[in-house]
């Protein structure tokens, strides 16, 4: 795969092709503040890079651990579960037609702030977490939610140039940047193995996946409930399922970001495999042999080829 896409030619399309205007900011000022961020124990944090059902999981996790409080839940989502490292990003200068609420300048006191347990939504790496939770002191419950890399690719090709209008190139172009791990959260599948390698030892770390929350959403939310040391019964759980169709999320303001972003498409279709309807025949070739060779015996492997 490394010879696939040369550096050359990365750098051609990141210098000539396009700019991007608008990302994280992880100056050292910046992952000082991320990396000491006092955690508790009892936190729960949803882990996952951006465009992988991050949102639809938010809605799932807070709602079983608030026992379906929908009056509650009639709160914007990243207000009840705050994104951490959003103080970091620009969005807000680069496109002024974006809200910027304190929940997204300053989520660490909007954090702080939360009474009883908290809330911490993050796409960060795990190297950029903070400093408790790499070294084991703090053992919050970790969700960390998984994607369909193509299907993640995609998805964020259509955010970052529909939504956030930072990015004017081709889906082509944009696919061998993300190859390249110039998105903001590095190299997609190190993200992920990450997080998959320390759930398998860590039993404050729970792994799920988007697919399966499309196909079995029920055994999903029991497993999560679960971790959460919540008990629901298939009542509940069918009226959550019912709350959690991806129409239902589509047309309610608390998740779907119209408000923020003055227009709709931040949930697009939410369809597993959606890619093979704009992804080229030679860039899913490319993308399946760097699949194959960062899962090899992962125990992913069988999942994602």
């Amino acid at each position: 795969m490394s010879n696939a896409i040369s550096n050359q030619d990365v750098e051609d399309i990141l210098n000539t092709k396009f700019t991007i205007p608008v990302g994280a900011n992880y100056d050292v000022e910046v992952l000082e503040k991320l990396m000491n961020f006092k955690v508790k124990d009892s936190d729960i944090y949803l882990i996952g890079h951006p465009k992988t059902g991050t949102t639809w999981a938010q809605e799932m996790i807070w709602l079983i651990a608030n026992d379906l409080n929908f009056k509650e839940a009639e709160k914007f989502i990243d207000e009840r579960f705050p994104v951490l490292e959003l103080f970091s990003f620009d969005i807000g200068k680069s496109n002024p037609t974006i809200e910027t609420p304190i929940y997204h300048t300053d989520p660490v006191k909007v954090i702080e702030s939360q009474k009883g347990r908290r809330f911490i939504k993050t796409h960060l790496r795990w190297s950029y977490l903070p400093k408790e939770i790499q070294d084991g002191t703090k053992r919050p419950k970790v969700i960390y939610i998984c994607r369909n890399v193509k299907d993640t690719c995609v998805s964020l090709y259509h955010y970052w140039k529909n939504i956030l209008e930072i990015y004017s190139g081709t889906l082509e172009e944009f696919c061998k940047v993300f190859l390249a791990g110039r998105v903001g959260s590095g190299l997609y599948w190190n993200h992920v193995l990450q997080f998959w390698n320390k759930s398998k030892t860590e039993s404050n770390i729970l792994f799920i996946k988007y697919e399966d929350m499309k196909t079995n959403l029920f055994e999903v939310i029991r497993r999560v409930a679960s971790f959460l040391d919540k008990s629901l019964d298939a009542e509940q759980v069918t009226t959550l399922i019912k709350r959690l169709d991806f129409d239902s999320m589509k047309n309610n303001p608390a998740v779907n970001h119209d408000n923020l972003y003055k227009k709709s498409g931040f949930m697009r279709k939410g369809k597993v495999g959606g890619f093979k309807e704009e992804m080229s025949a030679d860039m899913i070739r490319m993308f399946d042999i760097w699949t194959n060779e960062c899962l090899e015996g992962s125990g992913l492997e069988n999942y994602y080829n």
